[in-house]
């Protein structure tokens, strides 16, 4: 199944060289995130890092998996086609005037040096932003309640949801990028950012205003979220006990 998606992927969204188009991972509400000259025309035309980040770790799971059941003449395609749309990301993701990774690349190929905070640290745990982890990830802004979705803020929408805001999902990410990269420290503030959290609510909310701290104000959010929860839970048994699958 995951190699007849991929190959669909490979006939239906690749771009120049090995990028494929589609927008941002989690942060779907358009109007909160992408600029407001932007058609879904244009959307569907543009690369975001966080979504070629997931194509390569696709790619390179797909490839384990192979060598794991002994098919190595499969496997050997699926590790190349990782790579080179690894070394893609970074040669046209990668901001050398900011030290940070692009949030997307339009269709005439801008790139827009905002940081995605989830893309990020997807694209460190996962391997694919090799010398550039460390500098990546000390380029994401902080605020005092966490590591915003992106930033800078979109400035003409005031509303909290995926702009201006803090996720615990996402900050357990994160985490585990700093973790990573045994950097405990920025893991340390990322685990208080997100006990903070927990604590103050008594539950584990969806997201928060990023400026404020607090839940009220944000466009939608629920207690007792499921990914925020399974963050909290990363948090102990990836980022405080260390566990690993091997």
């Amino acid at each position: 199944m995951l190699a007849a998606t991929l190959a669909q992927d490979d006939a239906v969204l690749r771009r120049e060289g090995a990028l494929r188009a589609g927008e941002t991972s989690f942060i779907d509400w358009r109007e909160q995130s992408y600029p407001d000259w932007m058609a879904p025309a244009d959307i569907g035309a543009s690369c975001a890092l966080g979504t070629n980040v997931l194509h390569y770790a696709a790619r390179r799971l797909l490839a384990r998996m192979l060598r794991l059941l002994g098919r190595e003449a499969e496997a050997q395609p699926c590790a190349a086609a990782a790579a080179e749309l690894g070394r893609d990301v970074n040669a046209r993701f990668w901001s050398r005037a900011t030290c940070r990774y692009g949030m997307m690349l339009t269709a005439d190929g801008h790139l827009d040096e905002r940081t995605d905070a989830l893309a990020t640290a997807l694209a460190v745990h996962c391997g694919l932003a090799g010398e550039h982890a460390a500098q990546a990830l000390r380029g994401l802004p902080c605020c005092p309640y966490g590591t915003p979705v992106f930033s800078p803020y979109k400035s003409g929408n005031p509303a909290a949801y995926h702009n201006r805001a803090v996720w615990p999902f996402e900050e357990a990410f994160v985490l585990l990028a700093h973790a990573d990269l045994q950097d405990t420290a920025r893991a340390g503030r990322s685990m208080a950012f997100m006990l903070r959290a927990a604590m103050a609510f008594g539950t584990n909310k969806e997201n928060f205003n990023a400026q404020t701290g607090e839940s009220e104000g944000t466009v939608q959010n629920s207690d007792r979220q499921l990914w925020s929860v399974a963050g909290m839970l990363g948090l102990y048994y990836y980022g405080l006990f260390g566990i690993q699958y091997e």
